[in-house]
This record gives C-alpha cells, sequence and structure tokens, in this order.
C-alpha cells in the first residue's frame, strides 16, 4: 500500500472540475464500474483517508516557504508521496527531503 498526501489544491481542484462520483459514471467507464460501485469505491476511499494534525517542526526546504508545512505534514505522515501541481514543490531536489514529489497525472500513471 502506497501512503499519499494530497496537496489540498489537488483536491479541491478535483472537486471544482469534475467529482470522483461524477468520471467513474461517464459512459466509457459504466461498462467497467457500476453507478453502484463508484459509490462504494468514492465512500471506501474516504473510510481509508486519515486527517492528521499538522507538525510543530516544519524544515525550511521550498523556495515558498508557504509549502513547507506540507513537505513537514508528509513527512510527519511517513508518506512515501506527495501529490501536487504547485511548482515550487515539485522543484524540490529527491536528495533534499524523504518523501517523492510527484503531479496527480504522475501518480496516476503509477497506480495504473
Amino acid at each position: 500500500m502506497i501512503r499519499v498526501v494530497a496537496d489540498t489544491n489537488v483536491l479541491v481542484s478535483g472537486a471544482i472540475t469534475r467529482s470522483a462520483a461524477d468520471v467513474l459514471a461517464r459512459p466509457r467507464l459504466r461498462r467497467l464500474i457500476s453507478p453502484d460501485g463508484a459509490n462504494d469505491f468514492v465512500s471506501d476511499l474516504m473510510k481509508t483517508t486519515r486527517f492528521v494534525a499538522d507538525p510543530e517542526d516544519v524544515p525550511q526546504v521550498c523556495r515558498d516557504p508557504d509549502d513547507d508545512y506540507l513537505i513537514a505534514f508528509a513527512l510527519a505522515c511517513n508518506a512515501d508521496v506527495l501529490v501536487t501541481g504547485d511548482d515550487d514543490l515539485l522543484s524540490i531536489e529527491s536528495d533534499v527531503v524523504d518523501v517523492e514529489v510527484v503531479t496527480p497525472r504522475q501518480l496516476a500513471d503509477r497506480l495504473g
């Protein structure tokens, strides 16, 4: 199982552009998953989501200091991946922090 921390901007963008249930209900996916199955998927996703308080110790690693909390949060959660569309976070060198920073597309490609 992969531990993922999602930047809230990724979640908000997804909610604004299209809901997960809406995407799963598209005709080309309907043959693969029923509307009930899509609802169950979203429900299961919510059950596996864990909400954690912000960490107190925030390292300064990002060129935008306002984004450092996401790295700290991902490290505190022992995340494997931080998913974001933020160029300041995506530009962090992999040897600087012990969490991989990827775009939503990169994560989707990895998960297949």
